[in-house]
């Protein structure tokens, strides 16, 4: 349950610091249409902190499968199967950097068409967030 709550407060803290951004950029007006859009319109507060919570569980529980495959069967038992590949390929950083890419870039399609009615420069920190 932390890490869902540490996720949350990492959603809040780049919204408070993304609002505070655009105060000095672009006027008090700009940081207050994204703050409204960003916790209440589109609630991207709740589904940025949901995201940052899982991504953060996966990162600490991803060897929990591995151990208890490698606990329950010996070495040779497992010698005679394909787990070591997919173990590795399991384990590949970028196979992981390539899956979160390609959901980025559809995000970023998605979201683009989708027009946030912000400034340009709220509109660029939603998508940031957004395409998280």
């Amino acid at each position: 349950m932390n890490t869902l709550f540490l996720g949350l407060a990492m959603s809040l803290i780049y919204g408070l610091v993304s609002a505070a951004l655009l105060f000095l950029l672009a006027g008090k007006s700009d940081a207050q249409h994204f703050f409204e859009a960003y916790t209440s319109t589109f609630r991207t507060l709740i589904s940025l902190g949901l995201i940052a919570g899982t991504a953060l569980v996966v990162f600490r529980s991803q060897n929990t499968i591995p151990h208890t495959i490698e606990a329950a069967f010996t070495k040779e038992e497992l010698d005679k199967t394909d787990y070591f590949f997919y173990k590795q390929r399991f384990a590949s950083r970028r196979r992981s950097i390539n899956f979160a890419a390609e959901f980025i870039v559809v995000a970023f399609i998605i979201f683009s068409y989708c027009q946030f009615p912000l400034s340009r420069k709220a509109d660029v920190f939603m998508m940031v967030a957004a395409c998280a």
